[in-house]
């Protein structure tokens, strides 16, 4: 409590000395940000001449009441393309583990997502540390047991799938690390780890990309999703501004403070309005009854960048047409979310 307290009163002084508190409404301190994943991507991300690329990971369910967890290790994501291979994520030794028992019957992990230029990918590489876990009950009870790659094999898995990069799309690919088919008992050996890893499910989700002049202003929009309307003079010079969908918000909590519906990326990430624009989502009734939050309370929210904090916008609600509006000063990430109590 006194950590968080900590963060909170660091956080004010720093909006406090960039002159934002007048200007933001109800700071909120949502627990998870924007997975950007490589530095490298970040000269061409996000903006209107890429697309977005999501990567997630789930499993196969086991049969195998004895198998209670099966920890692997992730060092590097990779994938092939017309430019040659972009590093997507590297993480450092032993790498990032996942339960693949907690990925079954539908639920998925983010790999991330990053921003690349449009065109034909063929091929997604995993790299995995040789040494992973395994917690198995043999007669006496759970305990843990090493999981090998054995020596000499391959541990960069090379998923050969065919996937397109569209400028302002989102390109949402699920890979199944299929655990019944990559674990193995061998005795005298012990647990063996033979990675086997599908496509399991890819999607592919169109955007909005559009000239807005710096003296006219204009609109952009994906119909029955999202509707960005910038005003005369607003902007410092004519954009490309682009609307790219990412799906269901990678950063959604089942907690107070959580995201509701989709998120979206309107780009180029970070140019700043002088005068606000509008911004209308569409939400969902049906799913705030279901967490409990009276639909009137519902917010816009945004990413700011620089406090790496999400911002509850002064929202309005228009429960006859299912639509939240709310000012925007920053082309940024957008969601609608549940705001913390004050």
């Amino acid at each position: 409590m006194q950590q968080n307290q900590n963060k909170m009163l660091k956080l004010i002084r720093i909006l406090i000395a960039a002159g934002l508190i007048a200007s933001l409404s109800c700071v909120k301190e949502f627990p998870t940000t924007p997975v950007w994943l490589s530095q490298d991507i970040m000269e061409l991300s996000p903006g209107s001449e890429t697309g977005a690329f999501r990567l997630r990971l789930t499993d196969f369910p086991l049969n195998n009441a004895q198998i209670t967890k099966v920890l692997v290790s992730v060092l590097k994501i990779e994938i092939e393309g017309p430019n040659g291979t972009v590093l997507i994520k590297e993480y450092a030794a032993p790498g990032k583990q996942y339960d693949l028992l907690q990925l079954q019957n539908g639920k998925t992990d983010d790999l991330g997502i990053i921003f690349l230029p449009p065109g034909q990918y063929n091929r997604i590489v995993l790299s995995l540390h040789e040494d992973h876990v395994i917690q198995a009950d043999n007669g006496s009870g759970p305990a843990w047991y090493n999981l090998k790659i054995p020596s000499g094999e391959q541990r960069g898995i090379r998923i050969n799938h065919n996937f397109e990069i569209r400028q302002s799309g989102l390109s949402d690919i699920t890979l199944d690390f299929d655990a019944q088919k990559s674990v193995k008992y061998a005795p005298g050996q012990g647990y063996i780890l033979r990675p086997v890893i599908t496509v399991k499910n890819d999607q592919t989700r169109s955007g909005a990309v559009g000239t807005i002049s710096a003296n006219r202003g204009g609109e952009l929009a994906i119909e029955g999703e999202i509707r960005l309307t910038i005003p005369p003079n607003a902007l410092d010079r004519s954009y490309r501004v682009s609307i790219t969908p990412l799906g269901d918000s990678p950063w959604k909590l089942k907690e107070p403070g959580m995201m509701l519906g989709a998120a979206y990326e309107i780009g180029p990430h970070g140019v700043l309005l002088s005068r606000p624009g509008t911004l209308e989502l569409p939400y969902s009734k049906t799913e705030a009854l279901a967490a409990g939050v009276n639909p009137a309370d519902l917010k816009i929210i945004a990413y700011d960048p620089d406090a790496k904090q999400w911002i509850a916008l002064p929202s309005v609600v228009d429960e006859s047409a299912d639509i939240i509006r709310a000012d925007i000063n920053r082309l940024t990430i957008v969601s609608v979310g549940i705001p913390e109590d004050d």
